[in-house]
C-alpha cells in the first residue's frame, strides 16, 4: 500500500478525510459521503509502516493507547491532509 498514491487520490477528489483499517479497503470522505478508492485492503504490516512514517512519537503513543487517531499533516506538493 503506497500512502502517497492514496493521499494524491484523496486530494484530487477534494476529500476531507481518509479512513484506513486493516482488512478494509481505504475510504475517503467527499461532501459527507464515504467512497472506496479501489485499493486493496491494507495488512497490519502495511499500516505499521505507514504509521511509523507519519506519526510523531507522542501521536504513536496515543494511537497505541486508543487504537485510533485523528491527525493532519502537510505533504510537499499536496498541501495539508487530514487523516
Amino acid at each position: 500500500m503506497e500512502i502517497k498514491d492514496i493521499l494524491e487520490a484523496m486530494v484530487g477528489a477534494k476529500a476531507s478525510d481518509l479512513h484506513v483499517k486493516v482488512g478494509t479497503a481505504p475510504l475517503i470522505r467527499v461532501d459527507g459521503e464515504l467512497y472506496a478508492l479501489g485499493n486493496p485492503p491494507p495488512s497490519a504490516q502495511d499500516l505499521e509502516l505507514i504509521i511509523d512514517s507519519l506519526l510523531t512519537p507522542a501521536q504513536r503513543d496515543r494511537f497505541d493507547a486508543d487504537r485510533e487517531i485523528d491527525f493532519a499533516f502537510g505533504l510537499p506538493g499536496l498541501g495539508p491532509v487530514h487523516i
